[in-house]
């Protein structure tokens, strides 16, 4: 008989320390156009297992735009799963010399396409 000691999961979801910036709908749509690390978040939403929090694919700003009220985004510039670490001199402060740290619990059921978008978070229009 086997027995297994320590932290055990069925979960489909991962921890993630993410170091960044929080930005607004504006400023997502020029980090697109630079080619910055750009996820969005689903405010006050959760797939099975964890939030939806994935990276914007260029064919997805028009519908985030559309739905904008739905989303926060960050340019991402680390995230740490388990004991990993950094090193600081590669981060990038604001002006202030301020850095967003965020912790999410991540679906690993996100969205990857904008048919996945508009599946889970587009309203059906009425009658």
């Amino acid at each position: 008989m086997k027995i297994r000691t320590g932290f055990v999961s069925n979960s489909s979801s991962s921890s993630f320390v993410v170091i960044g910036k929080k930005i607004t709908v504006d400023r997502m749509i020029k980090a697109m156009e630079e080619k910055e690390n750009v996820y969005a978040y689903v405010k006050d939403g959760h797939c099975y297992d964890g939030c939806d929090f994935f990276p914007v694919k260029k064919g997805m700003v028009k519908f985030l735009c559309l739905h904008s009220c739905q989303f926060e985004y960050y340019i991402v510039q680390h995230m740490i799963e388990d004991k990993k670490s950094i090193n600081v001199n590669n981060l990038v402060f604001d002006n202030k010399g301020n850095i967003d740290v965020m912790i999410f619990e991540i679906d690993m059921h996100v969205c990857k396409t904008l048919d996945d978008l508009k599946e889970r978070y587009e309203e059906p229009y009425g009658d």
